[in-house]
């Protein structure tokens, strides 16, 4: 295998598998943001979440089933996305220029995982 792509491996996959981490560092912060809101089950959802993150961030950087690593990170993205960075809800002109920002970003990295 060659350098560029091990290198890119370990930057990209390590990106997911430290915020999959991070859920669980910081759960109890995490799941009062999730249920502030509106998500159902926010403990659940920290969790289960922190889970497709923590996995697919893993098997993207060893290099094991990355296909199915590469569909986890997707689906967190894909499904996660709207609830949490909801810029069309916002009121407030600077917070919905971040929440678009961070949502735009976001979904640039939904394509990455299958390129």
């Amino acid at each position: 295998m060659k350098l560029p792509l091990l290198i890119g491996r370990a930057v990209f996959g390590g990106f997911f598998l430290y915020n999959g981490i991070h859920h669980f560092m910081e759960h109890k912060a995490m799941a009062q943001y999730v249920d502030a809101k509106g998500v159902p089950m926010p403990d659940v959802a920290v969790a289960a979440t922190g889970v497709a993150l923590t996995l697919g961030g893993a098997s993207l950087v060893l290099g094991i089933k990355p296909e199915l690593g590469a569909a986890a990170v997707a689906g967190f993205l894909a499904g996660v996305s709207p609830l949490m960075h909801d810029f069309w809800e916002v009121e407030d002109p600077q917070r919905r220029q971040a929440e678009r920002s961070t949502s735009a970003r976001i979904w640039l990295f939904l394509e990455r995982p299958w390129l």
